[in-house]
């Protein structure tokens, strides 16, 4: 389970199976470039693999090496 996660969004949050998101350290990150209106990539990248009604599990599809992804960390579709 090394390469999976718990996030504590789940079925009734409309997250569904395949659901991507990218991971950041904070929140406060999260603009898109003034120029190309692109937002930055996140330190890692996730994918839903089970969904429940207030959980799902997804796996670890990208991650930078020694930035591991922790509790707290913002996700964002």
């Amino acid at each position: 389970l090394n390469n999976e996660v718990s996030i504590n969004r789940g079925r009734r949050n409309h997250i569904v199976l395949g659901m991507t998101f990218e991971v950041y350290t904070d929140g406060t990150v999260i603009r898109p470039d003034a120029d190309t209106g692109e937002y930055p990539p996140g330190k890692a990248a996730i994918e839903v693999i089970r969904v429940e009604d207030g959980t799902a599990r997804a796996r670890i599809i990208r991650e930078r090496r020694g930035n591991p992804i922790i509790a707290g960390d913002a996700l964002v579709n």
